[in-house]
């Protein structure tokens, strides 16, 4: 190595070594809690040195340090739950406090005051301590998961979202999710599901969203949040998956939706009537006035210890079946038209009326709907008569689109430096598409999801912890766009017949 090698070798070696020692810590993008305080006796004069012990009271985690000689101590990267937290020190009484709620993302500041004892004497506080966030400036409303479950209806993810201040619905019709945060766009929320990416690409819509029954907690940041979440501006989502504990805890529920028993709107009342008066039954005079639709919503879930205070799991599976009754009417060409089409066929471009025939069928309710015109090159401008077709002749055509949900969680206790979560979801919706006037026009679509994450927590001293979280996501998609207006039935010179545009796919698979 000649000398000026030598000295770039030396230079970069001298950058690196002052990057390093002038290198700060920085925050990680985490789903855990901490717990945090200072320890302190009756005079107010810190305690160092003081023993602290934290231990979950939902799976016996337990995290052991000592405050530093300003009597400060921390616990980071502490899973969601109850924790129990006991202080001793020498000459002091030991105290007791609990349950602890630590929440995602949340530094709970938990400050205790020792008395003097020449006994061993235990001080033991029950009551919950007040939530004090002092290390982070950001807004932020979380949602545990018993009062997830005490919303019904407003459960969701949009729903929990707009209970919060600064929180508003989103306007018809703009894309994007379905609430805006302090004015910034609707596309402006970042999604996070156990700390991974939530997100669709193309939408920025929540990619996937657990039933309120599998979350363990609902978290929104609203304002201020720290660079360790980035990527958008208007609020950070935040879902955590709930996860098994010592004891054994299941949900099932089943939910019922029909429109039975419901009264006729104005309009139905007179599709009865007049159905009837043309020699209907009441129960197809019925059919025909009002679509039937029935819901059921099935959902059970179980979680607990396979082995107690090591390894955990929690599991669940949600089905949403729909079943409906659709008359779907549209208008096309009278038998008369179609004589005339025939009739000048010669004048328009070859195969034009074979193709109109093949996609629409001749009207089959002679309820007028007015003309259509259309100039012969060359000859007369024909008025063609257009009627109402209803598909089935006027009989209900079925309906009916499920939607599957399976989630698996597992919680391992590694060892006591070490804890890995692992989950899996999945979802399933087949959608055969809702009935239309025209079979042609009736598209389904298919939208698969599946998202599986990795996070491992590694205590390297009681103040240095490392989080690492592998996650995976695929989203398979397919499902009917618009065409431009040049392909459309608009494009075509006849506005008024059928549906506004032919069917179109995208199918897309983003990993």
């Amino acid at each position: 190595m000649n000398g000026m090698n030598r000295q770039l070798v030396v230079r970069w070696a001298l950058a690196l070594l002052v990057a390093v020692a002038l290198a700060s810590p920085i925050a990680a993008q985490t789903i855990y809690g901490s717990l945090a305080g200072t320890v302190t006796d009756a005079s107010g004069a810190v305690v160092p040195g003081a023993d602290v012990v934290i231990r979950s009271m939902d799976q016996g985690l337990t995290r052991e340090l000592k405050t530093d000689e300003t009597g400060f101590w921390r616990a980071p990267s502490l899973p969601i739950g109850r924790y129990q937290l006991e202080v001793a020190a020498k000459g002091f009484e030991k105290v007791i406090r609990g349950p602890l709620t630590v929440e995602s993302s949340v530094e709970r500041a938990v400050d205790v005051t020792l008395k003097p004892s020449g006994t061993q004497e235990v001080i033991t506080i029950t009551e919950e301590a007040p939530l004090i966030e002092a290390t982070k400036a950001q807004i932020s409303r979380g949602v545990e998961s018993r009062r997830i479950l005490e919303l019904p209806g407003l459960n969701t993810l949009t729903g929990l979202a707009l209970l919060q201040p600064g929180v508003t619905g989103n306007n018809a019709g703009r894309p994007g999710s379905g609430f805006v945060v302090n004015g910034a766009r609707t596309r402006s929320n970042n999604f996070m599901l156990d700390g991974a990416n939530n997100n669709d690409q193309s939408l920025s819509i929540p990619r996937q969203s657990p039933a309120p029954e599998y979350l363990g907690e609902f978290r929104i940041i609203t304002n201020t949040f720290s660079a360790e979440y980035g990527r958008n501006s208007g609020s950070v989502v935040m879902q955590v998956t709930r996860s098994g504990t010592n004891e054994f805890h299941g949900i099932a529920r089943w939910t019922w939706l029909g429109n039975g028993w419901d009264a006729f709107t104005t309009g139905q009342q007179r599709t009865f009537n007049a159905q009837k008066a043309a020699g209907a039954s009441d129960y197809d005079a019925m059919r025909r006035a009002r679509g039937v639709i029935v819901r059921n919503q099935v959902l059970g879930s179980i979680g607990g210890p396979i082995i107690r205070n090591k390894l955990f799991f929690f599991g669940g599976y949600d089905l949403d079946r729909e079943r409906r009754t659709a008359n779907p009417v549209t208008t096309t060409f009278s038998q008369q038209a179609w004589d005339l089409l025939t009739q000048y066929q010669n004048s328009f471009a070859p195969g034009t009326v074979a193709f109109l025939k093949q996609w629409y069928p001749v009207a089959n309710d002679p309820t007028p709907a007015g003309t259509v015109s259309v100039a012969i090159p060359g000859g007369p401008t024909l008025a063609l008569p257009i009627q109402q077709y209803r598909r089935g002749a006027g009989q209900a055509l079925p309906y009916g689109r499920d939607i599957h949900r399976g989630l698996m969680r597992y919680d391992w206790r590694l060892t006591d430096k070490d804890n890995l979560q692992m989950r899996w979801i999945k979802d399933d919706n087949t959608d055969p598409g809702v009935p239309a006037a025209l079979a042609v026009n009736q598209q389904g679509s298919v939208l698969v999801n599946n998202n599986a994450t990795i996070n491992h927590i590694r205590v390297w001293s009681p103040t240095l912890v490392m989080e690492t979280r592998l996650s995976y996501a695929r989203r398979e998609a397919t499902f009917p766009e618009n065409f431009p207006a040049q392909f459309s039935v608009t494009g075509s010179g006849l506005p008024t017949i059928g549906n506004q545009n032919f069917p179109q796919y995208r199918t897309g698979q983003p990993v």
